[in-house]
């Protein structure tokens, strides 16, 4: 605990006319959706789910992707969150 005007110097953010988030103090959130979609349906077109003797399953696409994947960045920490719903079309033999 720092003392009256002894404050430790890590946890003092100058205020900046600029408004740049020094160190990534301040709360910040980027939107990672589109990102997401694309990452998504690169990781899940024509993947193998099930490869065996009896049957072979696997995806062919993405076909709905609702909801909002963000980075929230707060003193430094990076803290990534999502609320997505996913559908997958697939095909089985």
């Amino acid at each position: 605990m720092a003392t009256f005007d002894k404050a430790d110097p890590r946890w003092i953010v100058k205020d900046r006319a600029d408004g740049t988030n020094v160190n990534g103090w301040h709360w910040s959130e980027k939107n990672y959706t589109s990102w997401s979609k694309k990452r998504i349906n690169e990781l899940f077109t024509d993947a193998e789910v099930v490869s065996n003797a009896l049957a072979i399953c696997k995806t062919t696409k993405l076909s709905s992707f609702v909801g909002e994947a963000y980075l929230n960045t707060r003193k430094g920490k990076v803290i990534p969150g999502y609320d997505l719903v996913i559908k997958l079309a697939w095909e089985g033999e």
